[in-house]
């Protein structure tokens, strides 16, 4: 009986582990095969823009750097239709805070560069460098907002608009999230925390967050 019992044992090590191994190495591999087709999309480019950020730099198209970017919009006559997923893209931001691979930018109607300056100090955003407020005078932001290229049937609008673009170094939007959908919040964690290193543990620890 202890013979059959060593060569039950010995195959399960020799067979029955590395097939567990093979199974989870191939459903992660399916899994990050199934995230890069989901960024494997045109829907367009940040349009140009020469704006202001929070701190008085002016930001344009040839700043935006070797990074992905993540983009929004607010207003700030109208920032209480904003607050539930400025909320949720501040908790995401704030899990990030430390990866130089992404970059968000806000694209900010306000009153004046004042107004948004005060607006970011409120949030209490750990590190400004990876979060621009991007600002300029009315008619700019308007012009920026309409040739941006939401997704059909999106308002082009800053108050209360809570689709987020993801773009890929070359301002080429890859993905659009909807944050007032708590499953787009989480793609959104999932597409970031795959395209950078120890992904696993970001994913999983803003998934709880967002669950709380």
């Amino acid at each position: 009986m202890s013979r059959i019992f060593r060569v039950i044992a010995i195959s399960v090590f020799l067979i029955g582990f590395p097939m567990v191994s093979w199974y989870y190495l191939n459903e992660g591999y399916k899994y990050r095969i199934g995230v890069i087709k989901e960024l494997d999309q045109n829907l367009g480019k940040i349009p140009t823009f020469q704006l202001v950020n929070q701190n008085g730099a002016t930001i344009s198209q040839e700043n935006l750097p070797d990074n992905a970017v993540i983009t929004n919009f607010v207003d700030l006559a109208a920032i209480d239709k904003s607050k539930a997923y400025m909320d949720i893209l501040y908790k995401i931001q704030d899990q990030f805070d430390k990866k130089d691979d992404i970059l968000f930018y806000t694209f900010v109607k306000g009153t004046s560069l004042e107004a948004v300056q005060n607006y970011t100090k409120s949030l209490n955003i750990k590190e400004e460098k990876q979060w621009n407020f991007l600002t300029g005078d009315e008619e700019q932001m308007e012009q920026f907002i309409a040739t941006f290229p939401f997704p059909e049937g999106v308002s082009k609008s800053y108050a209360g608009n809570a689709n987020v673009a993801i773009a890929d170094t070359s301002s080429v939007i890859r993905y659009f999230y909807d944050l007032n959908n708590t499953k787009d919040a989480g793609k959104l964690i999932e597409h970031i925390a795959n395209l950078m290193p120890q992904a696993p543990p970001e994913e999983a620890r803003m998934k709880r967050e967002l669950e709380k």
